[in-house]
């Protein structure tokens, strides 16, 4: 490349890519964002299950309790799973923060763009299975009401409308 083009190429604001800002990002903001994203993902699956586990031992807990010493201990594993809940919850929605703002700052992040598409297929993925479980919830509701014996007869009867 001779002078004048290299010049002319400097000149330029958007000739390479070093000097788009909508092409490039630095190393230091790039390690930034890896880190949020870290935290992002780390707050959208690692928190919900280990609050799960710790729900699920609360449970177990607290009702083995209940049986043998304490009749007055019976609910206190529903609520603590309630509240682990609850902040499992909060947790998913800090991640979608988190992601929402690496995405904003730095939009040419890989991580990031990686994660949001995560999530994206995550949430698709959630509303496929509560359409399915909202609809096999009327199916069952409608035999039972309809004129049904006995609701353990829900598969003979719609066996073939889920499978033509």
């Amino acid at each position: 490349m001779n002078n004048q083009n290299y010049n002319q190429y400097q000149q330029n604001p958007y000739g390479n890519i070093y000097n788009d800002p909508h092409k490039y990002i630095s190393p230091e903001d790039n390690k930034k964002a890896n880190i949020i994203s870290t935290i992002s993902l780390i707050l959208a699956l690692g928190v919900p299950i280990l609050l799960g586990v710790m729900g699920w031992a609360a449970v177990v807990i607290f009702d083995d309790l209940s049986t043998t010493q304490m009749q007055d201990m019976s609910n206190i594993g529903e609520i603590i799973t309630v509240g682990l809940g609850l902040i499992s919850w909060g947790s998913r929605i800090a991640a979608l923060a988190l992601m929402i703002y690496v995405r904003v700052k730095y939009p040419n992040n890989i991580f990031g763009k990686v994660l949001m598409w995560i999530y994206i297929a995550l949430i698709v993925i959630g509303i496929i299975v509560l359409s399915v479980v909202i609809i096999s919830c009327g199916i069952a509701f409608g035999a039972c009401v309809n004129g049904m014996m006995e609701c353990g007869e829900i598969g003979a009867k719609f066996i073939g409308i889920l499978w033509r």
